[in-house]
């Protein structure tokens, strides 16, 4: 029997990740899950998260993700969620969040005051963290 199942993390940027994986450990809604080759099917809501990958030669991969959903059916799991990044400090994945939305508000909407983004992004960490 396999040992490995396929993983996807795709975002609106476009595929983050694409490889045979052993396990994964991500959060979901209800609590963080462990997933195997041949878990059982499964769809839930992902909270923002660092997902731990341990990948086929046995290398560990940490990506930080947003808030979206997995599917895991057939040995693939999908993860479809709004940002992922690759985290090899094992950073605080709501901060990796905060510093993303700053650096867009500053490349591309100089219009909008820094103070009230701010005062936006507190307003969705509080949301991610619900």
């Amino acid at each position: 029997m396999e040992k490995e199942f396929n993983l996807v993390i795709l975002t609106p940027e476009g595929k983050q990740f694409d490889e045979n994986v052993f396990s994964v450990n991500v959060r979901t809604r209800t609590g963080y899950v462990t997933i195997l080759a041949h878990h059982a099917d499964l769809i839930s809501t992902l909270r923002i998260c660092n997902i731990s990958i341990i990948g086929i030669h046995l290398q560990h991969e940490i990506y930080a993700v947003g808030t979206g959903i997995i599917k895991f059916q057939n040995n693939k799991l999908v993860i479809l969620t709004d940002w992922s990044k690759k985290n090899e400090a094992n950073a605080d994945p709501i901060e990796l969040r905060k510093n993303k939305i700053n650096q867009e508000v500053k490349e591309n909407d100089k219009e909008l005051s820094y103070d009230n983004m701010s005062v936006l992004i507190e307003e969705e960490i509080k949301h991610l963290k619900d």
